[in-house]
């Protein structure tokens, strides 16, 4: 087999290769004569089936294979010959793979490469650091967001909706006696009105409301309205209760054992620590992206243009199936697509220059990712979607997850390494 490789394009390889008709013929006989050791026929003996009936049954699905044998036989020969650096598997079409026979094999694909990459500074760099604080009011503040995060909703009853409370609804909005949109299941709450309302309205018609109630309110379309025509006229919004919460909030003692406090001073101490744990964290990552901006602005790469477009039309693909999940209208999901093309490259791009930098680092560093850091990491997310640390193994396992974790962890190492080897000052916040 001859293979020939063609680098004149940056970060990429044309690998061009033809298999002699003879030698992929007997690749697809050897891979014909194992398959009639296993195969079970009836009116044949097993390892007896006649060669000219294995070829009828089975000859397709043969030279498949053989096609399939010398593609990556050709990969491997390219790689190792030329020294590449692929970025990821060659992507092979099923009608690459069909060879009539009688003919040579010949065929060629491309093979993005890892771009060439010799670091300069990453360790030392400057940068400042916020000082971290939370004063009375704000732990105050937290406490009370603390305590409406951990309210929960009960029916209403006979006295109906309260200003705090939530609504199950139904909402229809209708211009000239005509149904223009409809959503169901929303939540709403009356001290929160939606766009297009008078608030001081709204919240007069919500409070009092029991299930199974209808609320009618003037309504004007507003700027952002899918349908343009309507956008600053007067239609009227209905509203059906489907059910009617009020909100309950924890009590003092609940919030304690939440804490692993033994009174209100103690929950107060220990609420200001995790506050400040988190905004350490929070400032963390800033300055860590920060370095990272750093070291990818002072390491330019050209990088394989495909690969960046690949992922470009991916992200582009999810936009456009989580508008359809969302119920945008087609002409809205163009525009918004429109208007994102842009930025779905340029995010693919900065994506890849970051993996690729990272890499490197962690290469030079010898950082790596070790196996009971894995399972650490599936275990936390089993823990916060509160499913059994196998499930989440096996739906990893099966999406082929697990090298996207592990860069993932990676990313993480690398960014901590840079924050660590910084060069910090501190500044007031």
């Amino acid at each position: 087999m001859e293979v020939n490789v063609d680098k004149s394009v940056p970060c990429e390889a044309t690998i061009q290769f033809t298999v002699p008709s003879r030698e992929f013929e007997s690749q697809v006989n050897v891979l014909l004569k194992n398959l009639g050791g296993r195969v079970r026929m009836k009116g044949f003996r097993p390892g007896k089936v006649p060669a000219q009936v294995l070829k009828r049954e089975y000859g397709t699905e043969a030279r498949r294979e053989a096609s399939q044998h010398f593609i990556q036989q050709a990969y491997q020969e390219a790689v190792q010959s030329h020294e590449l650096t692929p970025a990821a598997h060659p992507r092979i079409a099923e009608d690459d793979l069909d060879n009539k026979e009688g003919g040579d094999f010949s065929h060629q694909f491309v093979l993005f490469l890892k771009p060439q990459i010799e670091l300069g500074e990453y360790k030392g760099l400057e940068v400042d650091s916020q000082e971290i604080s939370a004063d009375d009011d704000e732990v105050q503040a937290g406490l009370e967001d603390l305590r409406r995060r951990q309210s929960r909703p009960s029916p209403a009853g006979d006295e109906g909706l309260p200003e705090d409370g939530m609504a199950l609804a139904k909402v229809e909005l209708l211009f000239e006696d005509d149904v223009v949109d409809e959503r169901d299941g929303l939540r709403l709450s009356p001290s929160v009105a939606m766009p297009g309302f008078d608030e001081a309205a709204y919240k007069e018609a919500m409070v009092g409301s029991k299930d199974g109630a209808v609320v009618e309110l003037p309504y004007e379309f507003p700027e952002d309205f899918p349908k343009p025509e309507l956008i600053g006229k007067t239609g009227l919004c209905r509203i059906t209760m489907a059910q009617t919460f009020q909100i309950i909030p924890p009590t003092d003692e609940e919030l304690w054992k939440m804490l692993s406090a033994s009174d209100a001073e103690e929950m107060m101490v220990k609420l200001r620590e995790e506050m400040l744990k988190a905004k350490r964290e929070q400032e963390n990552q800033r300055v860590e992206t920060q370095l990272l901006e750093e070291v990818m602005a002072m390491h330019p790469l050209e990088l394989p243009a495909g690969m960046v477009e690949e992922q470009a039309k991916g992200r582009m693909a999810n936009l456009e199936q989580q508008m359809a999940e969302e119920g945008l209208s087609a002409e809205e999901a163009e525009q918004r697509l429109a208007a994102e093309a842009g930025n779905a490259h340029e995010a693919s791009a900065r994506s890849l220059k970051a993996l690729y930098l990272v890499e490197a680092i962690s290469k030079k560093e010898e950082l790596e990712v070790t196996e009971e850091e894995m399972t650490r990491e599936i275990t936390s997310i089993a823990v916060r979607n509160g499913v059994p640390v196998d499930q989440v193994k096996d739906y990893y396992s099966k999406q082929n997850l697990f090298p996207q974790l592990a860069a993932e962890l990676m990313e993480k190492k690398v960014r901590n390494f840079l924050r660590e080897n910084a060069s910090i000052r501190s500044v007031a916040g």
